[in-house]
């Protein structure tokens, strides 16, 4: 069983753990799917992509922590090999770095020249290898992100943790990542949490022969580089008086950094959807999910079809007013549940979490296929964070909470959106509470009961936290 996965599912928010457990022999609710479920297809490719000896290409890539969105130009030249990425942070600042081998280099430009190049040594990044997965790598499905068909790609990491990519098209190019821990492995990329193909094309020549042959003409080492060095290259762009406007218009014309007279989203009162949920323990994959709610009612339900290998067949986030409970279906029959969890979300939790819209992209693009799209960041428990993508007119597209990098379990890091039907009403009989659910006692205090305080996770994103509204 995943720990606390009931109330980590959809809004995947504080959860507080289970104070108790009834199990008893019942007739097991069969479960009925209003909503089209979303399923993994067989992989298309079994053997690792391969990437071409000379690319370029744009990432949109968000960060583990409250830091902010960068924007990355990465050119990479196999033959030599070198890399060049030119990171643009879409609040301010920007850092111009050569990779060679062992060595790397800050670069300065003036009209787009090279003026300065410093050499700051070993920093443990390296030119990224052909194959970007590693050898235990193994494609477990394919299937849609958004609307753009891939094949999913777990890879193992620092125990129990896994990364993921996601390859699309006939070139096999990545289209998307998440990474478990920041760490140099596809050094920027893997130094965040959760990152975008915007562009990636092969190209037949690059310049980064001319680059690294001015900084061996102009030799600058400096005392003190290495790994700290670049790290606090890369930390002092948030201090930076400006922003390269110009050069993130080039990179990505249809980001906008200004979210000004944005409304966060809202939840409609009614509707249904389907999902994908893909834990960052390595031991699980994707699992399907229908999500079903109802504020007039207060009452929430996200069932997970679990794999047919286990005994369980479906575990349900049954969440009802301010109480909220985990019921496992088991194949044999058998219903239990655990309480107390989570009340219900409340159809305005970005704004009651204390959420910040931090870009839009505007237009339709292949990582935005329903239109202007923003990208909203919620606190979480500290280091984690919350990204989050909908569309301007309120359509979820995915949900991804970042990894502290110390996590003993598989918590439910990521969630793809699909089958959106808003105004959907799903029966009465989908919020019925389990005679295996207890009431609450009348003296129960909801858990995450708190005041509305500051910048602090998102407890009161959830019934229990404050009064019904």
């Amino acid at each position: 069983m995943l720990p606390c996965r009931a109330a980590l599912i959809l809004a995947m928010l504080a959860c507080a753990p289970a104070s108790w457990l009834v199990s008893w022999p019942a007739a097991g609710q069969q479960p009925v799917e209003e909503v089209p479920p979303q399923h993994l297809a067989a992989c298309g490719a079994t053997r690792h992509p391969q990437l071409p000896q000379r690319w370029g290409a744009t990432f949109l890539m968000a960060p583990f922590g409250e830091d902010q969105l960068v924007l990355a130009g990465i050119v990479h030249d196999g033959a030599i090999p070198a890399m060049r990425a030119r990171l643009h942070g879409l609040a301010r600042g920007s850092a111009d770095i050569l990779v060679a081998g062992s060595r790397t280099f800050l670069l300065s430009t003036d009209n787009g020249r090279i003026a300065e190049c410093r050499d700051i040594g070993d920093t443990g990044w390296r030119s990224p290898p052909a194959d970007w997965l590693g050898r235990k790598a193994q494609c477990v499905g394919s299937g849609p992100v958004a609307e753009t068909a891939v094949d999913w790609w777990k890879a193992p990491s620092s125990p129990p943790l896994a990364n993921w990519l996601w390859f699309d098209g006939p070139d096999r190019a990545p289209f998307r990542l998440m990474f478990g821990k920041p760490d140099d492995s596809l050094s920027p990329l893997s130094l965040f949490a959760f990152s975008y193909r915007v562009r990636f094309e092969a190209l037949q020549e690059t310049d980064l022969a001319a680059a690294l042959a001015f900084c061996r003409a102009r030799p600058r080492r400096e005392h003190g580089g290495g790994r700290e060095a670049l790290r606090r290259t890369i930390s002092a762009m948030a201090q930076s008086a400006t922003r390269e406007d110009a050069e993130i218009r080039r990179l990505m014309p249809e980001l906008e950094a200004d979210c000004a007279g944005r409304p966060l989203p809202r939840w409609p009162d009614e509707f249904g959807l389907a999902t994908l949920m893909t834990p960052i323990d390595v031991h699980h994959d994707p699992l399907p999910a229908e999500v079903l709610y109802r504020w007039g009612s207060r009452s929430q339900r996200t069932r997970m079809s679990l794999p047919p290998s286990g005994a369980d067949r479906a575990e349900d986030a049954l969440l009802i007013g301010p109480m909220g409970y985990g019921v496992t279906h088991g194949r044999n029959g058998r219903t239990s549940c655990t309480w107390p969890q989570p009340g219900a979300v409340r159809p305005d939790w970005t704004t009651a979490g204390s959420c910040s819209c931090e870009a839009v992209i505007n237009g339709t693009t292949p990582i935005t296929p329903y239109g202007p799209t923003q990208i909203v960041r919620c606190p979480m428990t500290a280091p984690r964070v919350v990204w989050t993508w909908y569309t301007l007119e309120g359509r979820p597209i995915v949900f991804m909470e970042t990894a502290s990098g110390s996590e003993r379990g598989a918590l439910l890091t990521l969630a793809d959106y699909y089958a959106w039907m808003p105004g959907h009403r799903a029966a009465d009989e989908a919020f019925a509470r389990p005679a295996q659910c207890a009431p609450a006692p009348a003296a129960f205090r909801p858990p995450g009961h708190a005041p509305r305080s500051g910048r602090q996770p998102c407890v009161p994103c959830h019934l229990g936290a404050a009064s019904p509204r």
